[in-house]
């Protein structure tokens, strides 16, 4: 069973300014007549549509695949397999640092010797059940 990852209003921000960086770059560009920015221009193009790219990979491909052992974790290039039997405790969270998840309303799964990874899936009452486990009490 597969689960999206929830996406908050926040990180569709982040691919528009990125877009909206490039007008302004092209603007700027079109108005300036040397060739250093023409050169700068083209290289500012190139650093944000890679970005955009890598930004549109990983929101478009974060999603989380509960199978009959493990957990499956993908995010763009990054991937975590982790064993359903490891998992010990599930908790909401609202925790801001870096992890496979597009929005704070999170999961926190703690598995394996002190591991834990952050996720957000769109259904966190499905996701709960797939990977039959309780939701641990949390203060958030």
């Amino acid at each position: 069973m597969t689960f999206h990852s929830k996406i908050d209003l926040w990180v569709w921000l982040c691919p528009l300014v990125l877009g909206l960086g490039l007008i302004a770059a092209l603007f700027g560009a079109v108005t300036a007549s040397s060739p250093a920015a023409l050169n700068t221009f083209l290289l500012t193009i190139v650093l944000v549509l890679l970005s955009l790219a890598f930004v549109a990979w990983i929101m478009f491909s974060t999603h989380y695949t509960v199978q009959s052992e493990a957990l499956q974790v993908r995010s763009g290039p990054f991937q975590w397999q982790i064993p359903l039997s490891s998992i010990g405790q599930v908790r909401p969270t609202r925790n801001p640092l870096s992890a496979p998840a597009l929005s704070l309303d999170r999961l926190e799964v703690s598995y394996g010797e002190r591991k834990r990874i952050l996720i957000s899936p769109d259904n966190q009452n499905r996701f709960l059940t797939a990977i039959n486990r309780p939701l641990a009490s949390s203060s958030i």
